[in-house]
């Protein structure tokens, strides 16, 4: 007869011996042979990219206040150079009405129309935060053209809405400083229901990395709903040695999840400031809870600053990611695990 309590000692023994199953990521080992993004302007460097499932077009923004602020890409169309062509969507007359300088982030609605969000934060003391929404052109003939081009931003501006009638969590001091040490929003996504989702890379608070979560209203002013102050899995790499002391980790993309229960996001991380050796990750958030699962760490030297999903299969979800460092564009692939 078997004795009772050695088979549950056994069980329990097996199961602490078996590794917990974890969401995964796999990507190419080697960058130097990834294609890179250009222009008739020459080498683009983008700073967010979101996936369009009806043309099959990336639409991508930069940095650069021109006609490559806003531009499309098609990943499969790898020339024989091992560059990949990026078309510029704004005309001069857009860059001087609209002003789209610094664009960091972008996300497609539900809807099918896109917003696209500056880095809300002061350079020079001067507030860059430039909020568009557009849509694409039917356009059997490629590439898309861009339709009903059109700003968001509340009254009084999106960075003067965001330090004060937000609410914002942070010190006060960190609305009137500029660049990198002050307000830098980075990542960009919509949930089901259409709210934004802001991701800061700066500030964040205690390692938590910020998201907030705003509403356009009818008359396309946006109005807060919620501030997350999200934790980081265990396994996330934290804490790259800097001159100063140690730099956390800050949003520098999201993305929605296709088919998720509920609203779950991918969410690239990087150091909060400059300067850092922390390596780029990536993690899942659904937004019913605080954490943020950890799914994998990039290839050392892709400076990702845009993710998406391309197409989803069962549990794998195959990604689109760009580099700002040579415009590098790669897929990767991200197995999650069912929770």
């Amino acid at each position: 007869m078997h004795n009772p309590s050695r088979l549950i000692t056994l069980m329990l023994l097996t199961m602490l011996a078996t590794p917990a199953v974890a969401d995964s990521l796999k990507c190419p080992d080697n960058i130097k042979k990834l294609p890179r993004l250009v222009a008739e302007q020459g080498e683009v460097e983008p700073s967010g990219v979101a996936w369009d499932p009806g043309s099959q077009w990336a639409i991508g923004v930069s940095d650069e206040a021109s006609i490559q602020a806003l531009f499309a890409f098609d990943p499969k169309a790898v020339r024989p150079d091992n560059t990949i062509r990026a078309i510029p969507l704004l005309t001069p007359a857009q860059v001087k009405q609209f002003n789209p300088a610094d664009l960091e982030g972008i996300t497609r609605l539900p809807g099918g129309e896109f917003v696209a969000s500056a880095s809300l934060g002061l350079n020079k003391g001067k507030p860059r935060d430039t909020i568009l929404r557009f849509a694409l052109k039917p356009n059997a003939s490629q590439p898309p053209v861009i339709d009903a081009l059109r700003k968001v931003s509340p009254a009084g501006g999106m960075h003067a809405w965001l330090t004060t009638t937000a609410n914002p969590p942070w010190d006060k001091k960190f609305s009137a400083m500029d660049g990198e040490s002050g307000i830098n929003v980075e990542g960009l996504a919509a949930s089901r229901d259409g709210h934004l989702l802001f991701g800061f890379r700066h500030p964040e608070l205690s390692g938590k990395p910020l998201v907030l979560v705003a509403k356009e209203e009818a008359n396309g002013a946006l109005s807060a709903v919620q501030w997350r102050k999200l934790k980081l899995q265990a396994r996330f790499e934290e804490g790259g040695i800097l001159g100063i002391g140690k730099e956390p980790l800050g949003v520098r993309d999201m993305a929605p999840i296709p088919g998720a229960a509920g609203n779950g996001y991918l969410v690239l991380l990087g150091a909060s400031g400059s300067g850092s050796d922390l390596p780029f990750q990536v993690g899942i958030w659904n937004d019913d809870q605080d954490e943020i699962r950890h799914v994998g760490t990039l290839p050392p030297g892709f400076r990702a600053e845009g993710i998406t999903v391309l197409d989803r299969k069962q549990e794998t979800l195959r990604l689109l990611l760009v580099s700002d460092k040579k415009g590098l564009v790669m897929t990767c692939e991200a197995v999650l695990t069912k929770r």
